[in-house]
């Protein structure tokens, strides 16, 4: 999970990264992020959630400007 939206594929397939074998997913907020991580893990298709990163997931509504709007 790209929380950054900053994946390099080619820097990574230099690195030995098996881009053919990688699902990248780049999330618009933190809970976005998350659901895409549950249902992975609930899929059981998937053997690893790397999430680069966690400074970066941004919940909806500070996105959206509603922290202290209420």
């Amino acid at each position: 999970i790209d929380a950054e939206h900053a994946f390099d594929r080619f820097y990574a397939q230099k690195l030995g990264v098996d881009i053919d074998n990688l699902i990248i997913s780049q999330p618009d907020n933190g809970e976005q992020a998350l659901e895409i991580a549950d249902n992975l893990i609930r899929s059981g298709a998937i053997d690893i959630v790397v999430v680069d990163s966690v400074a970066a997931l941004t919940p909806k509504s500070e996105i959206e400007g509603e922290m202290g709007d209420s």
